[in-house]
C-alpha cells in the first residue's frame, strides 16, 4: 500500500473516532439534562410541599396565639435572606457535590425560607385592612393606609377585632363610614318623651300695656215678638 492510502486510511479512522466521541459526548449530555430535569422537578414539588405544611402550621398557631400575627408583621424583614446566601443554598442543595443528607438539608431550608417569604407577604396584604363596628353593631372594613372603607370582606383578608389586640400599628376606631347604600331607609331613631311643663316660661320680655277689650252685651230675647198683619179690601183696579 502507498503512502498515501495509509495516511488516508490513518485520517478516516481518526474521523471515525472523533465521531463517536462526539456522539458519545451528546449522549451524555442529554442524560444529564434529563436527569438535571427530573431533579427541578422534584425540587419544585418539594418546594411546594414544604410551603403548604408551613402555611397550615402558622395558621394553626395564629389561631392559638394571635400575638404571632403581630410578631411576624413586624419582623418581615427577618425572613428576606440574602441573594448571596440563597444561592449558596441552591447551589449545595441542587447542583452541589455534596452527600444527599446534605442536600436535602439545604433543600429545607430554601423551602422553609421561600414559605416563610410567602406567609409574611399574605399577612403583609393582610394587615392593610381592618375590621371595624358600627354602633349597631355593622361590620365594615378600613384601610389603614388609603382609610378607603368598604362594607364587604376585602379579598386580600383583613385583621379582625381580635387580632388586633396584639398589634402595635392599629390606630383607634376613629374611621369614617364608607359610603354606598347601607340602609336605604336611613337610621332609626328612638324618640325620647319628654314631659312638657303647662307654667308660662317667663321670657323676660319689656312690659306692654295692651288696649282692654271689653264683650258686647246682647239683650235677652226670652219672649217671642209678634207680628200683627192687616186685611185691606179692594173692590176694584
Amino acid at each position: 500500500m502507498s503512502l498515501f492510502g495509509v495516511k488516508s486510511v490513518e485520517f478516516h479512522e481518526r474521523g471515525f473516532r472523533h465521531q463517536l466521541n462526539v456522539k458519545r459526548k451528546l449522549q451524555d449530555l442529554q442524560k444529564q439534562g434529563s436527569k438535571q430535569e427530573r431533579e427541578d422537578q422534584k425540587y419544585n414539588i418539594e418546594m411546594m410541599k414544604i410551603e403548604s405544611q408551613a402555611m397550615k402550621a402558622f395558621h394553626t398557631d395564629v389561631n392559638q396565639n394571635p400575638s404571632l400575627a403581630k410578631e411576624l408583621a413586624t419582623n418581615i424583614s427577618l425572613f428576606k435572606k440574602s441573594t448571596k446566601t440563597e444561592s449558596t443554598l441552591k447551589s449545595l442543595g441542587r447542583f452541589g457535590e455534596d452527600s444527599s443528607a446534605s442536600e436535602e438539608s439545604s433543600t429545607l431550608v430554601v423551602g422553609r425560607q421561600r414559605a416563610l417569604e410567602t406567609i409574611a407577604k399574605k399577612m403583609e396584604k393582610k394587615s392593610k385592612w381592618l375590621e371595624r363596628k358600627t354602633s349597631e353593631g355593622k361590620t365594615y372594613y378600613v384601610n389603614k393606609e388609603t382609610l378607603e372603607t368598604k362594607w364587604t370582606e376585602p379579598k386580600s383578608g383583613f385583621l379582625s377585632l381580635e387580632e388586633q389586640k396584639y398589634s402595635s400599628d392599629v390606630t383607634p376606631d376613629t374611621d369614617p363610614l364608607p359610603a354606598g347604600p347601607y340602609n336605604p331607609y336611613g337610621r332609626w331613631k328612638t324618640v325620647a318623651h319628654t314631659e312638657f311643663d303647662d307654667k308660662m316660661i317667663d321670657l323676660q320680655l319689656p312690659d306692654q300695656k295692651l288696649p282692654q277689650i271689653v264683650a258686647p252685651v246682647f239683650a235677652d230675647h226670652d219672649k217671642e215678638v209678634k207680628i200683627e198683619f192687616k186685611e185691606k179690601t179692594v173692590d176694584s183696579f
